[in-house]
Order: structure tokens, then sequence, then C-alpha cells
């Protein structure tokens, strides 16, 4: 567990990995603040080889809950790159899991309109139904993902996380409970796989 590791690229000083939390302690335009900051040191310097965010939004349509991390615009690029400098300089390195909130939503942030999923299926959780994603829109977020994962790296990053669980966008994609679509994005499992694979590839063609 203490040994260093290599993947591709990273060098890691051990295997101790901080798995993603959703901190919200990032602004309400999704910058850091000194609070995550200072976070995020105390586990670097705890001796922690990898540490990966919380929930990142990568559109203003895909965030989840107040206070949440944002990668959904340019301007918060070089907030972020002091971000990464500073854990850098405490001896961490840092992935950021990019995200796409789907069906659950805090309904406070939704202000009238209705959160956005692969079916219309309830949501338990926040006691709403979300409204059927049309095909143009399921293309867009696929290109917010990978303008994201963009920034991610212009940002400092050591890497980029794609978010697909916890009943989630992707995670609802993936699932036949809450994807009953009969079209190329539900139906079987290669269809219902297909958003996390074009979100994968647009990713990877990006960074």
């Amino acid at each position: 567990m203490f040994d260093p590791i290599r993947i591709n690229k990273l060098e890691l000083r051990n295997r101790i990995f901080k798995a993603p939390t959703l901190e919200c302690m990032s602004t309400e335009g999704g910058a850091p603040t000194k609070q995550l900051t200072r976070f995020y040191k105390r586990v670097a310097k705890g001796g922690s080889g990898l540490m990966i965010t919380g929930l990142s939004y990568v559109s203003n349509a895909a965030k989840a809950y107040f206070a949440e991390n944002g990668i959904h615009e340019d301007r918060l690029i070089p907030l972020w790159k002091e971000f990464t400098d500073e854990i850098h300089e405490a001896g961490g390195k840092i992935i950021m899991q990019i995200s796409h909130g789907g069906r659950q939503v805090d309904p406070q942030l939704l202000e009238r309109k209705k959160a956005k999923a692969p079916s219309n299926i309830p949501n338990i959780m926040y006691c709403y139904r979300a409204e059927k994603l049309s095909g143009d829109e399921i293309n867009q977020i696929i290109k917010d993902f990978g303008v994201a994962a963009g920034r991610v790296k212009e940002a400092g990053f050591d890497g980029v996380q794609i978010h697909s669980s916890g009943g989630y966008l992707l995670a609802s994609f993936l699932s036949p409970v809450t994807n009953r679509r009969n079209d190329e994005w539900g139906g079987d499992e290669k269809n219902r796989f297909r958003l996390f694979e074009e979100i994968y590839k647009t990713v990877r063609h990006t960074v």
C-alpha cells in the first residue's frame, strides 16, 4: 500500500487514494474557495498518494448542488490553476471529477425548470419527474464533457475522472430501471452504454 505506483505518466508516492466526496466548499459560481484549498492541502500533507475531487459540473444545466465545484466556464481555469499549484506545492496529486446531475438536482436550483434525464421516471429522493432529454441535448452534453476536460487539463490537474455512479446522469443512462428509451441511447446494454462511450471518446480526444 505504501509502495509507489505509476499510472500511465502519473507517478504516485503510494497507493492511498482519497475517493471523491461532495465537499460543497466552492463559490456559487463554481470557483474554489480558501476552505476547499485548505481541505485538500491537509489531505496532501497527510500523505495521500492521489486525491479525487467531488462533483464538478460541466455546464450550468449540469449543476446538482449549491456550492458545488464548477468547470463549466473558461473564467474558472486560472482560479483552479491557483488551487492545483497550492496542492502540488503541498506534495499532492489531484484529479478532478466532472459530472452532470441529471435527475438528481436540488429542487431549489431548478427555478421552475425541470431536471433532465434519459426518461421521465419519478425521482424518489426529490419527489419530482425529470424531463426526457432530446437527441440534440444529449449531443450537447457530450460536447460539454469534452470541453470541461480540456479546462481540467489547462487548470493543472493530474487527471480527469468521468462521474458515472450514484444515480446522476450517466448512471441513470446505464441502468435499465431509469433508462426506458427505445432509441440509440436506450434499450439494450450497448445503447445504454453509448452516452458514456461517446463522452469517454470526446474526453480522450480533448486531453
